[in-house]
């Protein structure tokens, strides 16, 4: 099953839920450790220990106490991390959306220029159609009773702007 792809958003998917599974461990595991640590120094005043066993079971019990604390900044750190990637996530999300709008915009400008094109070649046909009749006209003994029309340049097609300025 190594072998088969695995798809970007499916792999994202499987990060963060593997990461709020180990934030989630690691914060029950210092919680836990620090009642437990409460309880050995509890259980260590109550026994009747000679100085130094006390002593050196303390300093170990204050090694304990460090990787506790450790293990809690850590855990804060990693809850940092994902709440860090949780926002770049939907900040590419949003990117992606605004993209995804720009181009459904591009395709409605390309399908009204491709209706305007269509326009124009149907007027452009109709005016040569006319052009046509009134230069068979003129050749045909008669005089023209009117002017060629003169052809005027197609207006302007709207135009989109792919700024995010708006």
């Amino acid at each position: 099953w190594q072998d088969a792809p695995v798809s970007p958003s499916r792999t994202r998917s499987l990060f963060f839920r593997s990461s709020r599974v180990l934030v989630h461990l690691g914060t029950l595991m210092a919680e836990a450790g620090q009642t437990q640590l409460a309880r050995a120094r509890q259980l260590l005043k109550d026994a009747s220990l000679s100085p130094e066993l006390y002593d050196g079971i303390d300093e170990l019990l204050e090694e304990v106490d460090d990787t506790i604390q450790q293990l809690g900044v850590d855990v804060k750190t990693q809850k940092l991390a994902v709440a860090e990637m949780r926002k770049e996530r939907e900040r590419h999300m949003e990117e992606i959306e605004e993209k995804e709008d720009q181009c459904q915009e591009l395709k409605v400008l390309r399908v009204e220029l491709e209706l305007r094109e269509a326009e124009l070649e149907k007027e452009l046909k109709l005016r040569e159609a006319e052009l046509k009749e009134l230069s068979t006209r003129s050749r045909g003994g008669g005089v023209a009773e009117a002017a060629p029309p003169q052809l005027s340049p197609p207006p302007l097609a709207p135009q989109l702007t792919l700024g995010g300025g708006g």
